[in-house]
């Protein structure tokens, strides 16, 4: 385990909560927990939860005597709490409340209902002391409230309250007894001779009724700690520790794997594996239906795009909670190959086929476990799940380039052309476009199909799917703007891009003269500002000629428009080759409208995305990096790669009124396009913009945030988000390091970084510098490349070693 050396007030408030790979999980009532040193009265290091809003608050801390002093306030301990260790569900650190005095302090969540920890005091000094150990309780209820106070069980004083139909009830081993203290307290005494350590163990149950939360309160305290730690290290035993040159990405990098391991919860009832949830915090976790639907705010589903970004984080540490996020998706096919786009705690369905990025994840996993076996199973599944994309349903006028359902679909929430929900955005319906970013996912869907197909020998079952990718790339290349050294979006039916232009503008009833043909023929978008509930008499009349030259009124009701926060949008399907007159009717002053031709040459980042997938030549993507991904005056910005070029005029760095935030997803798959086409120096520095926003914001908000700021340092968007964790996957890759098994390494020597980097993984060492990687084994044996070309490095086994017998890379593969 890393030995950390981390003050408790400097990165992060410490989340804990049940580590559903190896316990069982509550799924409609889950309680989170947060460790932090907490200013509010009384100061203290303090854990809170609010048991899913169960309650404002509840917190417990200790307090600790010696002789007359009496002291709770870290900021007067004789030395600052500091982390040691850090797991989903375990902390341990270490302070000195006194001169003479050391506390070893551990937390652990070892269920949905209960949270418990040990006090570890040893006295350093040449003499007895005598050391008084408190432990307070502070709940602040809300429904059916009783505040925390004393009750007695079989003799045994505990402190039990009552909120919201749970009764908390917290237990302190050593004959405790309640104590009379400003807050309720539970006290032990206990005289320490010189070089003696004692130990308190400490439990709060929070079930139905009071009298079940006392019995799994003294049940728990009465466990083999330090056999449960040596389990739940064993359990995380996968985990990457990484020493750098900057020991706060170092931090960073633990961090995010420990808080996406957190993040999973089940298997639940209606998935076969650990569903991903976007944030899982103190006020998260309740749900009042039994299948934890509400399980959090932020979502208790997720996206292709979600599983990505986590699986890419975490694959080396937990290869089969990989390959069972795969597996929720793949349960949810129908008949026809769609999948869900949303796995989720319960059953809901979204309507919508997946993102295409499951038969890459697949590909990807593979490469860091090699289980052909697990290919077998799932390559059919996702062989239907990619033709299905090629359906009438989503390729709605059979090009072989297929087009979105919704804006939302794509799971870019900030289009600059195509968000409806955004008052600064124009609001095309995305349905009558094709979109760079989808046809990069299926190419590279394609591809690792072909990967997978060659590995398990079933070329043949791709024969159809095949020449689609000849189509993809050329349809995708033919989109490619000389003037602007991008890709460029298209219109479903015109297959070209359209400069757009307001026609005109006007409030309550108007009309105005076009007059104006136009070659190619085009659409017309309306926009509407208003409350809909005063547009039910609208009617637009669009007067106009159709591709085959006749006269026509197009008629549009309120009906067709899709509303969202006093907006309306409206996209004609009819394209037409001369406008002569627009009349809008039925609308009061207070209404506003707006008359546009669409534009499809709106530039932002997932007109990039063909890095990713490979489609450009060597030289075309020189001129897309160069010219335009690091442009400082476009992408190219100062903490990471924006949603939207710097030039749009939709351009808002923080997110207001605009778009512009860093993603992370979509910076990962840039970064790995550069990558792949040979810009090492150019990732390790996208690498290093994206961590001045994340240790930023594990410094001053002490999470990760949902979104970043490009241009300078904070966090935009939720507190706890894992969709904001650090690259590390990125960064392995900038290294040159796949992990396989500690046995099996894949190596690109060259480290782009200026200072050496070191990888520990199940006892495996990887030391990268400038000049040559080094490959340390379990058993000893060494290996050094110097300038040498990617490949993989085996440790070569003795005539007793058999790689059959190879020990499971951890339990949670074991367990698997």
């Amino acid at each position: 385990m890393k030995p950390w050396s981390i003050p408790l007030d400097g990165p992060i408030a410490l989340r804990l909560a049940c580590d559903t790979r190896f316990s069982d999980i509550d799924i409609a009532d889950d309680h989170i927990w947060e460790l932090k040193i907490e200013s509010e009265e009384p100061p203290s290091l303090s854990l809170n939860t609010t048991y899913g809003l169960r309650a404002r608050a509840m917190r417990i801390f200790p307090g600790f005597g010696l002789g007359d002093r009496f002291i709770s306030n870290p900021a007067r301990f004789h030395t600052t709490p500091v982390v040691r260790s850090i797991l989903p569900d375990y902390v341990r650190l270490d302070f000195s409340p006194f001169n003479h005095v050391g506390v070893i302090a551990e937390y652990w969540v070892p269920g949905s209902h209960v949270v418990m920890g040990r006090f570890t005091i040893s006295n350093r000094r040449a003499e007895p002391q005598d050391i008084h150990l408190r432990l307070y309780g502070l709940l602040h209820p809300g429904e059916d409230p009783q505040a925390l106070g004393e009750s007695i069980f079989q003799g045994v004083s505990v402190l039990s309250g009552q909120t919201a139909g749970l009764h908390p009830v917290i237990f302190l081993s050593g004959g405790a007894r309640v104590e009379p203290a400003p807050y309720p307290t539970l006290g032990v005494h206990g005289r320490l001779l010189p070089g003696e350590v004692g130990t308190w163990v400490w439990a709060q149950a929070a079930e139905g009724t009071t009298n079940q939360s006392f019995i799994e309160a003294r049940e728990r305290t009465q466990c083999d700690w330090d056999k449960e730690r040596a389990r739940v290290e064993l359990e995380n035993s996968g985990l990457v520790e990484i020493e750098s040159g900057e020991p706060d990405w170092d931090t960073a990098f633990w961090l995010t794997q420990k808080e996406i391991l957190g993040n999973l919860v089940g298997p639940v009832k209606f998935q076969p594996g650990s569903v991903l949830v976007k944030r899982r915090g103190m006020d998260d976790g309740f749900s009042p239906s039994e299948d934890g639907d509400g399980f959090s705010p932020q979502g208790s589903g997720y996206t292709a795009e979600d599983a990505f970004l986590a699986i890419s984080q975490i694959l080396p540490a937990a290869p089969s909670l990989s390959r069972g996020l795969i597996g929720n998706f793949l349960k949810t096919q129908d008949a026809e190959g769609e999948i869900e786009w949303l796995p989720n705690i319960s059953r809901k369905r979204s309507g919508l086929h997946s993102i295409p990025l499951l038969a890459t994840l697949a590909w990807r996993v593979y490469q860091h476990t090699e289980d052909a076996g697990w290919l077998r199973q799932i390559f059919t599944p996702l062989r239907r799940f990619v033709e299905a994309w090629f359906d009438q349903r989503h390729d709605r006028d059979q090009d072989g380039w297929p087009e979105w359902d919704y804006a939302a679909h794509s799971g870019f929430d900030d289009w600059p052309a195509f968000a409806r929900w955004h008052r600064w955005s124009q609001g095309l319906d995305i349905s009558m476009a094709e979109t760079v970013d989808l046809a990069s996912y299926l190419y590279r869907e394609i591809q690792s199909l072909n990967h997978i197909a060659r590995e398990i020998g079933r070329e043949r079952a791709l024969e159809s799917i095949e020449p689609r990718l000849a189509i993809l790339k050329d349809a995708v290349e033919s989109t490619w703007s000389v003037q602007r050294n991008i890709y460029r979006q298209r219109d479903r039916d015109l297959d070209i891009s359209l400069t757009g232009k307001r026609l005109g503008k006007g409030r309550g009833d108007y009309s105005f003269e076009v007059k104006r043909s136009f070659d190619p023929p085009v659409r017309v978008l309306v926009r509407i500002h208003g409350s809909e509930k005063d547009t039910r008499k609208l009617k637009i009349l669009i007067h106009s000629r159709g591709r085959r030259g006749r006269s026509r009124v197009e008629r549009i009701t309120y009906r067709k428009f899709q509303w969202f926060w006093k907006t309306g949008v409206f996209t004609s399907e009819k394209l037409n080759t001369t406008i002569e007159r627009v009349e809008v009717q039925g609308l009061g002053k207070e209404i506003s409208s707006e008359i546009w031709l669409p534009d499809t040459t709106r530039i932002d980042q997932s007109l990039l995305l063909p890095l990713w997938a490979g489609i450009p030549d060597p030289a075309r993507a020189d001129k897309l990096i160069s010219k335009t991904l690091t442009d400082p005056d476009q992408f190219w910005r100062p903490y990471g790669i924006p949603v939207c070029s710097a030039k749009d005029p939709s351009y808002a760095p923080d997110n207001q009124d605009g778009a512009g935030a860093v993603w992370m997803f979509w910076n990962l798959l840039l970064g790995e396009g550069l990558v792949s086409y040979g810009f090492h120096e150019e990732a390790a520095e996208l690498v290093t913009r994206l961590m001045r926003n994340v240790v930023g914001a594990l410094k001053d908000d002490k999470a990760f945030r949902a979104r970043y700021n490009p241009d300078q340092e904070g966090g935009v968007g939720g507190r706890g988000h894992i969709e904001g964790v650090a690259p590390l996957s990125l960064f392995l890759q900038t290294l040159g390091v796949r992990l396989i098994t500690p046995r099996k390494v894949w190596i690109r020597p060259g480290n782009p970084y200026p200072w050496p980097v070191t990888l520990r993984w199940r006892g495996l060492i990887v030391q990268c510098e400038q000049g040559e990687t080094r490959v340390t084994f379990p058993d000893g044996q060494e290996v050094v490349l110097q300038d040498a070309e990617a490949q993989i490095v085996e440790q070569v086994l003795g005539p007793e070693q058999d790689p059959a017998m190879e020990e499971p890379d951890s339990a949670e593969d074991a367990g698997g």
